[in-house]
């Protein structure tokens, strides 16, 4: 390991107190003690004196056969330690060096090479403010403790303050070390580049600064499908926005995965038009970037056919032997043994998948036959694209590992090796200053050899290396070396609803877990839409909420979407320019500190207001729970903010069948017999239909269903479901609410009817509280949004809350949550329905609010939505954004009182409507 000169003749900081029989090394912030007994004697802060270590442990310890064995004997000689592990015999040398700002330690040798893992740091803290995840830090806002490995072959981690360091023999034993950091925490980033710097450790930097410092950092970008043909418009958009980069998706600017040949139909030119748009968008003034699906090879790229290349990952314990002799034409495949334990045909995985491979050809079975004789069914042969061949009894069957519909190689391989350089030689072809190497550590799933931490550095180090660019690295790190290369994360697949309460509680979470880790973060990918069947078309206010969050935080933004969108949505240009205010006042640091930690407020909305001076001020707003109403209806809203206008938005609803209407499409029908999967995983690839101690049963009656669930275990929150297959996939285009007569038991848990598509991952939540006692109608007009998350099952997750194909409904899984331990749940529903939707026109509303009345002349059709500021015209849009003629109003605007306020809604022969009323507060001081 190379020493860097900084090191070099400072081992006069060292001292040895020898009545104490404690070994001290000292840098200018951090005394470290340890023990001639081979026990962690202190850890001081050398200003403040305090001690941060929290218990007694072991200075180093080994595990051999088994057996893991503590120091208990170390001495110092000429700066190395000698130290000695209880009645083993075994002896490490550690090297240690003295630098003003910290120390390092390096595994000389040790006299027994069969020991498996040396462990050589084990630090319990009392900092527990700020753990890392990654990088093996913790710390409070005053002092800081990190432990840095110096080499990929160390691994390093922090569980509960707790930061230990290792190293393991199936990769190295001499040679690993680290660098022991204790410092005031404003100076610790400082001394982990000094670190980097001495030892060679990843370095990234953007324009000659070290890229978690960079200003880049904070800058948003456009990440969509650009084209050839759109990249003009798009290098527009993203102008409008205020983003500073426009970054493209995997797969629009690749044709495949593994190669990375230009994709010929998004970019006519090949390399020549890809170089081109580089070009626009530089000139342009933004950065340009690639998102990549990481360490994949697709099942069309030419390292699959027409002869796989050699080193794809297979399953070890997937391999079968072929019992017999095959023909190319043959469609079974014999096995000596059961192939239990492959994928079979109703399973469902991220990593595994039903291609074979025997030589050189790939096949892929329909089903297992895992009785006599065993083997695989309906097998397509010379799958694609490789040759159809005969194959002897006796030739080993191996079982692709895939990740998401594509092989993995495996990261020892010559073949990822082609891989990581392909992709490495793009990156710097065609001028990226991005790159996301999206499903980093994700795609280890099922790695079947080790250790995974050094598979995981092996990985991106490699990647890393062969680039040549200058260029930001931007995922979540995954171990602490990767934290070296990735200097921003936090980003997460894009949501189709819900996205404020998803934002709050996956975005900012995220955030929290990156300040924690040391890391710049962004927040995103948030989605932008044009009208579709499962989301509406993205309006200003849920954009406003994620860039004011933004400020507060100073991230940047990440707008997932595509030109399909931007261009089919009205409000686009508007959208747009109001979120580049924002991005332009974070980027300036317009508001103090003490105005964006109140932004940062979970939940809270603001916008943003100029005022007559031309200066900015941030407004916060309130939104009132949505009101359903159909004709009539009257409540009362309490208003915490000042008097002011009224300001409305008013959506026409669809009107919905009656139940037993001819239109509904039943869904679960008591009689009909039920097809309940049992077999395999559960919903969303769980192992398990229910928790620990839950017993759940849904049984048919003659004119319903019972479903009970008992808890006996020992979660508070219990759950159980039964997943129902249907007889045919529904398509619910034109009925997604649902209807059933539920008979409630008062227990308070939730009962859950969640639809599923053919892909089989999308889902969407209807849920009835069972808080009643008897029998009623419920009428679910709209699946779970955010509130997904505050229930505790498979689905509480973005899978509920993201694109669904609504027209392959083939599932429905009955869920029965919120069990308490030692509780049960009985309740019955009937026939359940997905309703009939029909247009109806929202005509004429009127509104009397404390009195005063106002009318909307407009007529809204099913789907439009007008919106009211408190001032002006009324503005009527489609369900597309686009304006529509103006509705002026009638009467004069009422004002919405401090306190409380009688609301009257009445519209004549209309169809449903959704009112959300708004309220804004003081500027923010």
């Amino acid at each position: 390991m190379r020493t860097p000169a900084s090191c070099l003749l400072l081992l006069v900081m060292l001292s040895r107190t020898e009545a104490a029989g404690v070994i001290e090394f000292k840098t200018d912030s951090l005394v470290y003690g340890i023990g001639s007994d081979g026990l962690n004697h202190s850890l001081r802060d050398r200003l403040g004196n305090r001690d941060y270590l929290k218990s007694t442990s072991a200075f180093m310890s080994i595990e051999k056969d088994g057996r893991r064995t503590g120091s208990n004997s170390v001495s110092l000689h000429r700066g190395v330690l000698s130290v000695k592990f209880g009645d083993t015999g075994i002896e490490a040398k550690v090297r240690v060096k003295v630098s003003p700002s910290f120390l390092t330690f390096e595994l000389a040798s040790l006299s027994d090479h069969s020991v498996s893992i040396v462990e050589l740091a084990n630090l319990p803290l009392t900092l527990d403010k700020y753990v890392s995840k990654t990088l093996a830090s913790a710390r409070n806002d005053e002092y800081a403790i990190a432990v840095v490995p110096l080499n990929m072959k160390t691994h390093s981690k922090a569980a509960r303050a707790v930061l230990t360091v290792e190293g393991d023999s199936r990769v190295l034993l001499e040679g690993t070390g680290f660098a022991l950091v204790g410092c005031p925490t404003p100076k610790l980033l400082d001394r982990i580049e000094r670190i980097e710097l001495d030892y060679g450790l990843p370095h990234p930097t953007l324009n000659g600064i070290w890229a978690r410092r960079s200003p880049e950092q904070e800058r948003s970008y456009l990440f969509c499908d650009l084209k050839e043909s759109t990249a003009d418009a798009m290098i527009n958009y993203a102008k409008v926005g205020g983003f500073g980069s426009v970054v493209v998706y995997g797969g629009t600017w690749n044709a495949t995965h593994g190669s990375y040949g230009v994709n010929l139909l998004n970019f006519p030119g090949g390399e020549r038009g890809l170089k081109e748009v580089s070009r626009k968008i530089h000139t342009a003034g933004l950065k340009f970037g690639m998102h990549n699906l990481e360490m994949l090879v697709d099942k069309t790229d030419p390292l699959v056919s027409p002869v796989p290349a050699t080193g794809f990952m297979m399953y070890p314990d997937r391999r079968r032997i072929l019992g017999a002799d095959v023909s190319p034409g043959d469609t079974f495949l014999p096995t000596t043994t059961s192939p239990l334990g492959l994928l079979g045909k109703n399973d469902k995985s991220r990593f595994h998948c039903r291609d074979l491979r025997i030589g050189d050809e790939i096949i892929t079975y329909d089903d297992l036959k895992t009785s006599p004789p065993y083997g695989f069914t309906a097998c397509l042969r010379g799958a694609h694209g490789t040759r159809a061949a005969s194959h002897p009894a006796g030739s080993p069957i191996e079982n692709f590992s895939e990740f998401v519909g594509s092989y993995r190689p495996d990261v020892t391989s010559d073949l990822y090796d082609r891989v990581a350089r392909s992709e490495a030689a793009s990156l710097d072809k065609y001028g990226f200053d991005y790159i996301y190497p999206d499903g980093t550590g994700e795609n280890l799933g099922y790695w079947p050899t080790g250790p995974e931490w050094y598979i995981y550095n092996l990985q991106i180090s490699k990647l890393f290396g062969y680039t040549k660019r200058e260029v930001l690295w931007a995922h979540a790190p995954i171990t602490d070396y990767s934290w070296h290369i990735f200097s921003r994360g936090n980003t997460t697949d894009t949501v189709h609803t819900g996205m404020i309460q998803h934002f709050d509680r996956v975005s900012v979470a995220g955030a929290k877990a990156s300040f924690a880790d040391l890391q710049p973060f962004e927040f995103g990918w948030f989605g932008y839409f044009a009208a579709a069947l499962d989301a509406q078309a993205t309006r200003p206010r849920e954009m406003v909420y994620a860039w004011s969050k933004a400020l507060a935080y100073r991230a940047a933004m990440s707008l997932e979407t595509d030109k399909a969108a931007l261009d089919g949505n009205g409000r686009t240009r508007e959208i747009f320019s109001r979120i580049a205010n924002w991005e332009a006042l974070k980027q300036k640091a317009y508001f103090p500190p003490r105005i964006r930690d109140q932004l940062k407020a979970a939940g809270a909305e603001f916008e943003l207001e100029r005022t007559g001076n031309g200066r900015w001020q941030i407004l916060p707003v309130t939104y009132f729970p949505e009101k359903y109403v159909a004709g009539e209806d009257e409540w009362t809203l309490e208003n915490g903010n000042p008097d002011q206008p009224l300001r409305i938005t008013i959506d026409a609803m669809p009107s919905l069948a009656p139940f037993g209407d001819r239109g509904n499409i039943s869904l679960l029908d008591p009689q009909q017999e039920l097809d309940r999967n049992t077999s395999g995983n559960g919903p969303l690839g769980s192992p398990s239909r229910q928790t620990e101690g839950l017993s759940f049963d849904l049984k048919s009656e003659e004119d319903g269903f019972h479903v009970m669930a008992s808890n006996k275990g020992s979660n508070p929150s219990g759950w159980g479901c039964a997943e129902l297959i249907l007889d045919g996939p529904r398509d619910l285009r034109e009925n997604r609410a649902l209807g059933t007569w539920v008979t409630g038991d008062g227990s308070g848990a939730f009962l859950h009817f969640v639809i599923e598509d053919s892909s089989r991952w999308p889902v969407r939540d209807y849920y009835v509280r069972l808080d009643f006692k008897g029998r009623r109608y419920v009428e679910m007009r709209e699946a779970a949004k955010g509130e997904i998350y505050d229930f505790v099952f498979p689905f509480n997750n973005y899978w509920a809350i993201r694109n669904i194909d609504i027209k392959t409904i083939s599932r429905v899984y009955v869920f029965l949550t919120g069990v308490p331990s030692g509780a049960a749940v009985d309740a019955r529903f009937s026939r359940l329905e997905a309703l009939r939707e029909q247009a109806r026109p929202v005509k004429d509303a009127n509104l009397t609010i404390n009195g005063k009345s106002v009318s909307f002349p407009a007529n809204l059709q099913t789907g439009w939505y007008l919106e009211y500021l408190g001032s002006g015209e009324a503005r009527v849009f489609n369900a597309n954004g686009f304006e529509q003629p103006g509705a002026g109003i009638h009467g004069t605007t009422p004002v919405m009182r401090h306190g409380s306020n009688k609301i009257h809604f009445q519209c004549g022969g209309c169809g449903p409507a959704k009112l959300t009323i708004s309220t804004r507060g003081e500027p923010l001081r």
